[in-house]
């Protein structure tokens, strides 16, 4: 008997979670914090395009909760809705929710956010310059190799690696002369990501190059320059 009733309370509280968010998509307005979150995150993980527009509303109110906010722009890169691009392109302007506009924006793969994530690489913030990188090497776009090559010649390791990372992706053969120049970076990682970069690309001009960093100083450099070496001969 008591094994049912422990049943009967965890359906219980089940359905009535259930039902409570159910009925929060109909009066947002008048929802706790706490739903609109839970609200959000279940979205996102059901893929409800029938919450889109309640996703929107929290997106775009600068008053609402900031992780509300990022949770919505979770839900709506997850559905995968186009609606909500125009608002994801102007979040890249909002310090709460630029970062994942960002990302949400490579994951949708709409065109329209190239030149907003260029436009944003001049960014002092590393972390949204990192993810606006790696959204352009998403959306695979030539208009972004030249601002990427810029990218190349940054102070900070990571955003030279994510640079090298997104020309590789984009596979365009305007950017090979410039990541052969990045095999003499100071720092291992960034040469080993030159070097995977290249291989992507698949010009045969590299090969010579990499060869050279078959006897790097550093052991991962030196294991993926030979295996690159072999998928470009």
């Amino acid at each position: 008997m008591r094994k049912y009733l422990v049943l009967f309370i965890i359906l219980f509280l089940f359905n009535g979670c259930g039902k409570r968010y159910e009925d929060h998509s109909i009066k947002s307005k008048t929802a706790s914090m706490e739903e609109k979150f839970y609200f959000t995150m279940d979205a996102g993980k059901k893929k409800d395009r029938e919450s889109v527009p309640i996703l929107l509303e929290y997106l775009k109110d600068k008053n609402e909760d900031p992780q509300v906010r990022r949770n919505s722009v979770w839900a709506l890169m997850k559905i995968r809705d186009m609606r909500a691009i125009d608002p994801l392109i102007e979040g890249l302007k909002d310090d709460n929710i630029a970062l994942a506009s960002a990302t949400a924006l490579g994951n949708l793969e709409d065109k329209k956010a190239v030149d907003p994530l260029i436009n944003c690489l001049d960014s002092k913030d590393i972390m949204l310059k990192g993810n606006c990188i790696s959204s352009l090497g998403n959306l695979r776009d030539n208009r972004a190799v030249k601002p990427l090559v810029t990218c190349l010649h940054d102070k900070n390791k990571r955003i030279r690696s994510a640079a090298c990372y997104s020309l590789g992706e984009i596979g365009s053969k305007k950017a090979v002369d410039a990541l052969i120049e990045m095999l003499k970076d100071e720092k291992p990682d960034v040469r080993e990501m030159a070097i995977v970069a290249l291989g992507k690309i698949g010009d045969k001009k590299a090969v010579i190059p990499i060869k050279k960093l078959t006897e790097d100083s550093d052991n991962n450099v030196r294991e993926t320059a030979k295996e690159i070496i072999e998928k470009l001969k």
